[in-house]
C-alpha cells in the first residue's frame, strides 16, 4: 500500500537514518538544518529522475537509493573532501508501496552509513514521476586543500581511479535485456546500477598534495577530460585495450563496438580523473594502487587516443542523438480497486471492475463533447511491466505455447503501451468513471480518444 500521509513517510525515514547527529546542532525538522563547520564548506547536488536517471523495470529500489546518494558522494570525492551531511527531496507518485520506499530508503542509508553521512533533512512532494534531489555536504581534510578543476600544465600526467566505460556496458546491456543482463554482465551492470563514490582516495590525493587537479567522470571520459584540461590545452591518451576490464572488452565483442570507444564515450563511471606534475606520479601510482597512468598534456587543443584525433563524445543531457529526447508526459490516473498485477485480468472483459479516470483538472475544457454512455480508448503506460520479457504464455496460462509479446495483450513488451476501449458510464469534472478496465490503480494515462467507429464499404 502507498505512504497515506506524508507524516508517515517521513516517520518512514527516520527508521532508516539514525537520530546521531555528529555535526548537525538541531534535530531534522526544522525550517533548516544548522550544521557546526568551519574552515570551509563542500556543496553539492544532483538529481535522480524516473525515466530520465533510471527505470523501474530494472533498478531495484534498493539500487536507485544507494545510486541517487553516491552520485553526490563521487563530487565531494573530486574534490578531495570528508562528506558530511546530505538533504534529500522526494517526487513521490501514487502507486510505489511501503515496500518500495522502504528497499530505496534502506539502500541509501547503507551507503550513508559506510561514509558515515549524517541525512540533515529535505522535502516531499506528489509527483508524476520518482524523482530525488539530493545536496551532498563536506569540507576539506586536515589540510584544508581542495582539489579543483584545471591547473593543468603542458607534459602534465594524467591518471584515472577506477574503471572505464564499464558503467555504460552496463546501462546498454540493461536497455537491451532488462534485469536478465545482471546475470550474464554482473560487473558491468553493478558499474552502472551501484557506482562506489571514491571518497578515500579523493581524500587521499589532497592530504598528499600531488594532485594539481581533480574531477570525477560522470560524463564520460571524452566529455568531462577537456573540463579538466581548460579552453587551451589538449592531451595525448596512451590506453591499450588490455587495460580495461575483461567484461568490458567481451561485451564490446558482443556489440561489434571498439572497447576504447566504449572506454571514452563512458557516463556515470563516477571514477576520478586526475592531472599531476611529471615528478610526482609514481608516488601517486605507489599511494594509490588502483591508480594508473592514461596520458600526458599537451600544448595541441583536442584529444588523441594512441595517436588518433578523438571524434566521440561523451553524455550530454541537452543533446538530441537519434532516439533521445523521447519521453511520455501523463494526463491523469487510473483510480482502481485492483491494487497489484496478481488482481488484475489478463485479458479485457474478464470481470475487470469499473474504474475512475482522474484527469489533470486543467484539460476539463479538452473534454467537452464526452457524455456518459460514449465509447472512448486509453492509452497508458504499463508501469508496473517488465520491458525486458519478450515472449510470454498468452493470457498467462502455462498451457498455452509462449509467443511473442508482440503477438500478444501481455503488459510486458520492450514500451509497455495499453490500449482499452471502455464505455463512458459517469462524467464528474475532470474525472471518468469507466466500465471494465483491466488496469491497476495508478496506472498513468496518457491519452483518451473517441473510439473508432466501424468501416463502410
Amino acid at each position: 500500500m502507498p505512504p497515506t500521509s506524508e507524516d508517515d513517510f517521513l516517520a518512514r525515514i527516520e527508521n532508516h537514518f539514525s537520530a546521531g547527529r555528529p555535526l548537525a546542532l538541531l534535530e531534522r525538522g526544522d525550517d533548516c538544518a544548522l550544521l557546526d563547520l568551519a574552515g570551509g564548506l563542500l556543496a553539492t547536488s544532483d538529481l535522480f529522475l524516473e525515466d530520465v536517471h533510471f527505470r523501474r523495470s530494472y533498478f531495484t529500489p534498493e539500487d536507485i537509493g544507494h545510486k541517487a546518494l553516491a552520485v553526490n558522494l563521487s563530487d565531494i570525492a573530486a574534490m578531495g573532501g570528508k562528506a558530511l551531511a546530505f538533504t534529500l527531496s522526494l517526487m513521490v507518485p501514487p502507486d510505489p508501496d511501503e515496500a518500495f520506499w522502504d528497499g530505496l530508503l534502506a539502500g541509501m542509508a547503507g551507503l550513508a552509513r559506510i561514509h558515515g553521512v549524517h541525512l540533515a533533512g529535505g522535502d516531499l512532494s506528489r509527483a508524476e514521476i520518482i524523482g530525488l534531489d539530493i545536496c551532498a555536504l563536506g569540507r576539506p581534510g586536515p589540510s584544508g586543500r581542495v582539489l579543483a578543476r584545471g591547473g593543468c600544465r603542458p607534459g602534465d600526467a594524467l591518471f584515472v581511479i577506477g574503471e572505464l566505460g564499464l558503467a555504460r556496458a552496463g546501462l546498454l546491456a540493461l536497455e537491451r535485456d532488462g534485469s536478465a543482463a545482471k546475470d550474464r554482465w554482473p560487473v558491468c551492470c553493478a558499474a552502472h546500477l551501484r557506482p562506489t563514490p571514491r571518497l578515500p582516495e579523493g581524500l587521499a590525493l589532497a592530504e598528499s598534495g600531488l594532485a594539481r587537479g581533480l574531477m570525477d567522470v560522470s560524463d564520460g571520459l571524452a566529455r568531462d577530460l577537456p573540463r579538466l584540461l581548460g579552453p587551451v590545452l589538449g592531451a595525448d591518451l596512451d590506453i591499450a585495450p588490455r587495460a580495461l576490464h575483461p567484461e568490458l572488452i567481451a561485451h564490446a565483442e558482443v556489440l561489434g563496438q571498439s572497447p576504447l570507444e566504449l572506454a571514452l564515450r563512458g557516463g556515470e563511471d563516477y571514477a576520478l580523473l586526475g592531472v599531476a606534475a611529471p615528478g610526482d606520479l609514481a608516488a601517486i601510482l605507489d599511494l594509490l594502487p588502483g591508480a594508473r597512468a592514461i596520458g600526458v598534456v599537451s600544448e595541441l587543443p583536442g584529444l588523441r587516443l594512441n595517436g588518433v584525433p578523438v571524434t566521440v563524445s561523451g553524455h550530454d543531457h541537452f543533446s538530441t542523438p537519434a532516439g533521445a529526447g523521447l519521453r511520455l508526459a501523463p494526463i491523469g490516473r487510473v483510480r482502481s480497486s485492483l491494487r497489484n498485477r496478481d488482481q488484475a485480468p489478463k485479458c479485457e472483459d474478464e470481470d475487470a471492475p469499473r474504474a475512475w479516470i482522474d484527469l489533470d483538472s486543467a484539460l476539463l475544457p479538452a473534454l467537452d463533447g464526452l457524455e456518459a454512455g460514449q465509447k472512448i480508448q486509453l492509452l497508458t503506460w504499463l508501469h508496473l511491466a517488465d520491458r525486458s520479457v519478450l515472449r510470454v504464455h498468452p493470457r498467462g496460462n502455462p498451457d498455452i505455447p509462449k509467443r511473442g509479446v508482440l503477438s500478444t495483450r501481455s503488459p510486458d513488451r520492450p514500451n509497455p503501451i495499453g490500449l482499452h476501449e471502455v464505455t463512458i458510464l459517469e462524467i464528474q469534472g475532470a474525472s471518468l468513471l469507466v466500465d471494465g478496465l483491466e488496469a491497476v490503480d495508478g496506472t498513468p494515462v496518457l491519452d483518451v480518444k473517441p473510439a473508432l467507429k466501424p468501416r463502410t464499404k
